[in-house]
């Protein structure tokens, strides 16, 4: 586990590091939803370190093809000196349609790419829970922003080919 510190300039007490292994899905067709990705008893082929992308190296995905729809799932155990306190699942930024499910209850959806965000989850918490992350991103239908970001296979003009900035979640607090 990385143990740095998210967010030094909101230093808090009480926090989680999120960053590490997570079980992780390839949703090449969209269809996540439908086979039910999102509810907390299926199982994810492979394992991905967060808080890198998909397609670096040091995520142990290295998957350097367009990837629409990615899951992330974690366990995670809230401390008991947490029980009377408001919990955040806190981002860094997530490239570009996020939707969060805990225990197989939706809690919300973020849009944007590098901007960071929180959801409150204290009502969707129990003592053991799982964390349900799906990223969409699908830069190649011009519909979003893209920076840099190739549309084609392969780097052109100033555009570097396909790289996301789909970093996972910081912390819970």
């Amino acid at each position: 586990m990385r143990e740095e510190y998210p967010r030094p300039d909101f230093k808090r007490n009480d926090w989680i590091n999120l960053n590490g292994e997570w079980e992780f899905e390839i949703d090449t067709s969209n269809t996540g939803i439908e086979k039910g990705y999102h509810l907390y008893s299926k199982k994810f082929k492979e394992k991905i370190i967060v808080p890198f992308c998909p397609e670096s190296k040091l995520s142990g995905i290295e998957n350097k093809d367009f990837m629409v729809s990615v899951w992330y799932k974690r366990k995670i155990e809230i401390p008991e000196n947490w029980k009377d306190k408001r919990i955040f699942l806190n981002f860094g930024g997530v490239d570009f349609l996020i939707n969060i499910w805990i225990n197989g209850r939706y809690v919300g959806n973020h849009i944007g790419g590098y901007t960071s965000f929180k959801f409150d989850i204290t009502d969707f918490l129990e003592r053991e829970n799982i964390i349900v992350v799906n990223a969409y991103d699908d830069n190649r239908t011009h519909l979003q922003p893209c920076g840099k970001q190739s549309t084609k296979y392969h780097s052109y003009g100033c555009c570097y080919t396909s790289k996301s900035d789909r970093n996972m979640a910081d912390s819970l607090s």
